[in-house]
Order: C-alpha cells, then structure tokens, then sequence
C-alpha cells in the first residue's frame, strides 16, 4: 500500500470498517489494493453502511491493518499508517 504524505491526505476522507482477525480495511480505489480516497466527508458519507460497521475517517487517521492489543503493560496499536507522516 502507498503511503502519502499529510499534504497529500489532507482534506480526503476514507470508509473504512473493522475485521475481526485483520483489524481496519476500507473502500479500495482504481488501483488494486490502494484506498479510495473521497474529496469530502460528505461523498464519503454517501457510500458508507453504517448498518455494517462502515465508519468515515479522516484519510491521514486511517491505519491499515489496525489492531489493539492489549497486554500486561497497556495496549498496543499496529498497522500501516496511510499517512507516512502519522503521529
């Protein structure tokens, strides 16, 4: 998957949704694998299923593969920031 940069990402929103085992997936665009990628929060809103766990994200919040785990220490979030410069 493409990383972005936050100039990239900024303004564009993904429709993402929870897996049980993979953690976040979402919305894939034209190009096999990558994520759509919506002008606004209000496009986004159009396609997304909230009935079926779709959720709107801002696109430089999203995380692929985004799981928690938790351990004895606290939690821990893993995946692959869409944004290269994610905090």
């Amino acid at each position: 998957m493409k990383q972005y940069s936050k100039e990239e990402l900024q303004g564009k929103y993904v429709v993402a949704f929870d897996t049980m085992c993979g953690g976040w997936e979402c919305v894939h665009g034209g190009v096999p694998g990558e994520p759509y990628l919506y002008e606004s929060e209000a496009e986004a809103q159009v396609d997304c299923e909230e009935e079926n766990g779709d959720f709107v994200i801002p696109a430089e919040e999203y995380v692929h593969g985004r799981t928690l785990t938790y351990g004895k220490d606290g939690f821990v979030i893993s995946g692959t920031p869409l944004c290269k410069d994610y905090e």
